[in-house]
């Protein structure tokens, strides 16, 4: 069963961006993440917005506002934030 979820970036460059995800095709923070990211490079690779893409392969994203278990128990309503902002990959 599709669990739909919205996520949006804040980030200096990438911010406000928004979309949704299948949180149920996640096993982790970081699987969730990367799934927002390949969404926005997908919009960019289509676009051609290739120095759109070489900044977002060079930045390293992460959500450390929610746990998993939060995430995965939120409500449809819910936003969850994927950050840019820190470079702590072990956030997720």
């Amino acid at each position: 069963m599709v669990k739909l979820r919205q996520f949006q970036m804040s980030d200096e460059i990438f911010n406000g961006y928004i979309c949704d995800i299948d949180i149920e095709m996640a096993e982790s923070k970081k699987e969730m993440c990367g799934m927002v990211i390949d969404q926005m490079k997908d919009l960019f690779v289509f676009y051609k917005l290739e120095a759109l893409i070489y900044i977002l392969d060079s930045k390293s994203f992460h959500i450390h506002s929610d746990s998993f278990e939060e995430i995965k128990l939120g409500a449809e309503q819910d936003v969850f934030y994927v950050c840019g902002h820190c470079n702590d990959s072990e956030l997720n």
